[in-house]
């Protein structure tokens, strides 16, 4: 599998303008991403988390699921 990173991304303000940035490629170059629908998106997150050999230390899996919830709710 292919490694994936996104350098930078150390606190708040920069994952709220790395989530945006990524929201624009989307909207902008749909054919650049594999997973542009939610149900592909959420089918896909779910098999790189079951196959990632590596997960950080301490890893907040309830605020991930939280984030993935208020994606899909919050106004």
């Amino acid at each position: 599998m292919e490694e994936l990173e996104c350098p930078g991304v150390e606190n708040r303000e920069r994952f709220v303008e790395f989530a945006l940035n990524l929201r624009t490629q989307v909207i902008s170059d749909p054919d650049a991403f594999e997973n542009v629908t939610m149900p592909r998106f959420l089918e896909a997150l779910a098999a790189f988390v079951e196959d990632r050999r590596s997960i950080p230390v301490g890893l907040d899996w309830n605020f991930l699921a939280l984030l993935l919830y208020a994606g899909l709710n919050y106004e």
